[in-house]
């Protein structure tokens, strides 16, 4: 059975991302996590740990799912990531793809996914911005399962990290 799992998802990488042997980033991707995944009416799902749910399987999903528990894995507390937290901003409901909190549950960092083919361009950048009107949060990373950016908020802007904050910097900020 486990032999079946890792050959499945080892056919999912390679559709939805590539090679996974050519992805350079700063988290473990794929590593310790393995999905539960499901086909019903000949779509495949993947259990979301966050959201108590099997999910439709796409590829930003998959992207979220393998981050996300590669941050858990890193040290971020699984009970402090909140995915697809329903924000409103300017009198529109929004959907944040994940919020992560520190120990007061005040939110730290804004973390959006994207699909491997999608570029991690200005528009993703903006996009994350208008969530930040309504929460506030010190970090922004985005992620398309291949390139991962970080940035802090500053009162002149924003600073493009290096790496990837851990939990306890995140949770350091303000």
């Amino acid at each position: 059975m486990q032999v079946a799992v890792i050959a499945l998802l080892a056919q999912l990488a390679e559709v939805f991302i590539g090679n996974v042997d050519e992805i350079n980033v700063e988290v473990k991707p794929f590593s310790v996590y393995t999905p539960s995944i499901r086909k019903q009416n000949d779509k495949d799902y993947i259990f979301c740990v966050w959201r108590r749910k099997f999910v439709r399987l796409t590829p930003e999903e998959w992207v979220r799912q393998n981050f996300l528990h590669a941050l858990v894995e890193q040290g971020f507390p699984e009970e402090k990531i909140a995915v697809e937290a329903p924000i409103e901003v300017a009198d529109l409901k929004k959907r944040c793809d994940a919020i992560v909190y520190d120990n007061t549950l005040r939110p730290v960092c804004i973390i959006e996914f994207k699909a491997p083919t999608v570029s991690l361009t200005q528009h993703v950048f903006d996009q994350v911005s208008v969530y930040n009107r309504r929460l506030h949060v010190a970090y922004f990373i985005l992620s398309n399962g291949k390139e991962h950016q970080a940035c802090e908020v500053s009162p002149t802007g924003y600073v493009h990290l290096p790496s990837l904050p851990s939990y306890q910097q995140l949770c350091q900020t303000r």
